[in-house]
């Protein structure tokens, strides 16, 4: 028989209200995927897209490799800033959905007129974001 020894601490996402238990050697990222779990949105896990960017609000983090200034600037760190793919949790963690994607799912799930609302207010630049997003969101 085999005995699992991971020291396993509870993950809350703020924005959907659900739990998951997750390791402390693994992601947050990994620990909602592994349980098939949904909140945090998923893009390359590795640190190099920064869809899964998040805010500590309560609880602790290391990290686990670089994490990437493009993706989290140094006061959004000192902030709680930082993404799910690349830390692991030490003792109970709150966190709330920040990545890029963060606004989109929320205007997502109140249509896609609150969706466009969110990135006229945000003003993308450089390609037309909202059509990338539209396609991104299909694959996820």
């Amino acid at each position: 028989m085999m005995f699992e020894t991971n020291t396993k601490v509870n993950v809350h996402v703020m924005q959907t209200g659900e739990s998951y238990p997750c390791a402390t050697n693994e992601s947050l990222l990994q620990g909602m995927l592994r349980l098939g779990r949904k909140g945090i949105a998923v893009g390359c896990v590795n640190g190099g897209c920064g869809v899964c960017k998040v805010r500590i609000v309560e609880g602790r983090v290391r990290a686990l490799g670089p994490i990437s200034r493009a993706h989290v600037t140094a006061e959004e760190e000192a902030l709680g800033y930082t993404l799910a793919c690349r830390v692991a949790p030490t003792v109970a963690v709150r966190l709330e959905v920040a990545g890029r994607l963060a606004g989109w799912q929320a205007g997502r799930l109140a249509g896609w007129q609150a969706g466009e609302a969110y990135f006229q207010r945000i003003r993308c630049t450089g390609e037309p974001c909202f059509n990338q997003v539209k396609e991104e969101l299909l694959w996820v």
